[in-house]
């Protein structure tokens, strides 16, 4: 469709809205790549600590950037004591939206508290300091809110632990089996960063206005609060549980069909091929002995030749969300926070956009087709019926 001014895009669809190097996402082959490498060999071969580095500085650390990498981060994982005070009455309003309110809550509690200012006030190194600052304190944050949600005292991090492992220590107050710790490390790389997706567009408008980072992350937390974007591997596990048994996958699919109901972990808006991240989260599921790989896979295999049947020219496969519920549960997660672990990992990726937006700010201002008729006279006030016209 076009108007006086051109051709009109609905939705963005296709629109370019910066030049980045932090990722790209090839949907007709089926790959996609943090800076220069793969992000599948990234996630085979490397630990989250370097995936980060990688981000955030634009290159893979050597074991002695490593280690000055790491020690940063630890040295700013203490959480302010204001901060610590208001976690019970957060945990007390509710978990909205899988514990992704709660992170967004303490995101902007943290900005609050340490007073950030607007980021056209900062300069690289400060908005760096403060992106490390929400990575590292976040799931800390995140932990200690759901046990006080549980009538139980939160745990703090462990410094022997790496970030995956302490996730899962401070949720149980256990330290994890290397096993667990590993499958939840590679998970939190593989979805740290994927291009323009509607969080990261979100929190990139909001920071173009020069809003203060906290604010500019609390709007991407919101974006990816939609049951659409990171609510998914929750309700991938309602399906199962709804589908109960291999023998009423395909009827109950055929209904789904039927009644033109979305089937949850299947279609993505930028893959054509199959998203790469499937098959990790497979192999994770099947490393770690999920109890409902067996059921998934039927739902795969069932749910692809029924879309193919029913959507003939377009393919529909699994998405990430469908075995990243089996691998969340497989691991001890609450079923609860498997939204907001998907935030968390996707933090990363959020900051290293806003420090990139910063390099070359300019305010991201679309327009809109106006779909109304012609200008109207405004009626008299007779006319418009009122006594004293």
């Amino acid at each position: 469709m076009s108007d006086a001014h051109g051709p009109v895009v609905y939705g963005l669809n296709d629109i370019v809205l910066c030049h980045t190097g932090i990722s790209h996402v090839d949907g007709h082959l089926g790959r996609y790549r943090y800076r220069d490498y793969d992000a599948i060999e990234l996630v085979n071969n490397c630990e989250l600590a370097e995936v980060w580095c990688l981000l955030v500085d634009g290159e893979l650390p050597s074991a002695a950037r490593r280690a000055e990498f790491a020690a940063e981060l630890a040295e700013l994982s203490a959480i302010p004591p204001a901060v610590t005070g208001l976690l019970p009455a957060v945990a007390g309003l509710g978990e909205r939206a899988g514990g992704i309110g709660w992170l967004q809550t303490a995101v902007l509690l943290l900005a609050r508290s340490l007073d950030w200012p607007s980021v056209l006030e900062l300069d690289r190194a400060a908005l760096r300091r403060q992106v490390l600052q929400t990575l590292v304190t976040a799931p800390v944050m995140l932990a200690a809110m759901h046990r006080l949600r549980q009538g139980l005292d939160p745990v703090p991090p462990d410094p022997a632990l790496d970030h995956a492992a302490n996730v899962l220590y401070m949720l149980s107050g256990e330290a994890p089996p290397p096993a667990h710790a590993r499958a939840l490390e590679q998970y939190l790389m593989l979805t740290a960063e994927h291009g323009m997706a509607a969080s990261t567009f979100a929190g990139r408008v909001i920071f173009s206005t020069g809003a203060d980072l906290g604010s500019a992350l609390s709007g991407a937390l919101g974006a990816m609060g939609g049951p659409l974007h990171g609510g998914a591997p929750t309700l991938v596990l309602d399906m199962l549980d709804e589908i109960g048994s291999p023998d009423r996958v395909e009827p109950w699919l055929r209904d789904k069909l039927v009644k033109n109901e979305r089937i949850m972990g299947f279609g993505h808006r930028i893959y054509r091929a199959v998203d790469p991240r499937v098959e990790v989260l497979r192999e994770i599921a099947t490393r770690l002995g999920s109890a409902r790989l067996a059921l998934a896979g039927l739902v795969e295999q069932r749910a692809a030749a029924l879309l193919d049947e029913a959507n003939p020219g377009r393919t529909l496969r699994a998405n990430v969300e469908l075995y990243t519920a089996l691998v969340m549960e497989a691991v001890g997660l609450p079923r609860s926070l498997f939204p907001a672990t998907f935030a968390m990992a996707r933090l990363v990726g959020w900051g290293t956009h806003l420090l990139e937006q910063h390099a070359g700010n300019r305010l991201i201002r679309p327009v809109t087709a106006f779909a109304g008729g012609p200008v109207l006279p405004v009626p008299s006030s007779a006319e418009r019926g009122h006594p004293n016209g």
